[in-house]
């Protein structure tokens, strides 16, 4: 089995509601320290059209993976070297990166053991791993259930603990820096609400988000749209550096 689902055009939707993904860039270069001015070699693994990657420094060497040819040819126009295909399946001919970056992926992964071997392998020694996933043990999980949006099946299949991610960390020779519980960067209110709007009425058939109403559950359907509404920091960003050898 693969290490890595087909995700849909509609499950990109958190990443592109966004008006800006400026949060990463000010991650990367404020937070982290990255220096804009030097050659910095950065993958974005599930880039689809390379809304996140492009907008960092034209001094960095961007790349990407992402598995939809369509958005890998959009990212391609903005400048982003995109391969297409299963990242884990993928020859990098030996190729090493400062910081790999994996937003909203790893919920897809069905084995994300094989694929985050394959994202410690292109990391060069020293180098920064950063992801963003949904806190399978925060708040929202806990309190909503199966209602949660974020149970969203067949799009999302693992949920991680803070313990979870920590472990798959270790295994793969990635040390854990730091690990916070957020709201989605890219998410709002006015999204949100209008993505409820267009499903009560009709307006759109699919989000993709989780918010797939259920037929003949009120109840069910009105406590998923609530735990949507309801801004939890039901999300993990989590920084990791590649050990040595």
């Amino acid at each position: 089995m693969g290490g890595t689902r087909s995700i849909s055009a509609e499950s990109q939707s958190d990443r592109n509601d966004s008006t800006s993904p400026s949060w990463v860039t000010s991650l990367l270069l404020n937070d982290l320290g990255l220096d804009s001015g030097r050659a910095i070699r950065i993958l974005d693994v599930g880039c689809w059209e390379g809304d996140t990657v492009s907008e960092l420094p034209d001094t960095w060497i961007r790349s990407g993976v992402e598995m939809n040819a369509k958005a890998a040819s959009a990212a391609r126009e903005r400048g982003v070297d995109v391969r297409v295909g299963r990242v884990e399946d993928i020859d990098f001919e030996d190729a090493l990166h400062d910081v790999v970056i994996m937003l909203d992926v790893l919920e897809h992964l069905p084995d994300p053991g094989r694929v985050m071997q394959k994202i410690s392998s292109l990391l060069d020694d020293g180098g920064i791993f950063v992801a963003l996933t949904g806190a399978g043990d925060g708040r929202a999980s806990k309190y909503f259930g199966a209602d949660w949006y974020y149970c969203h099946y067949p799009d999302h299949v693992n949920f991680y603990s803070r313990e979870s991610l920590s472990k798959l960390l270790e295994i793969v020779g990635i040390e854990l820096r730091s690990i916070k519980k957020i709201c989605h960067p890219t998410d709002s209110y006015r999204n949100t609400i209008r993505k409820i709007i267009g499903k009560l009425f009709g307006r759109q058939r699919k989000f993709g988000d989780g918010l797939e109403l259920k037929a003949g559950s009120s109840v069910s359907n009105g406590r998923l749209i609530l735990s949507r509404i309801v801004r939890f920091r039901d999300h993990y960003l989590l920084v990791g550096v590649k050990r040595s050898d």
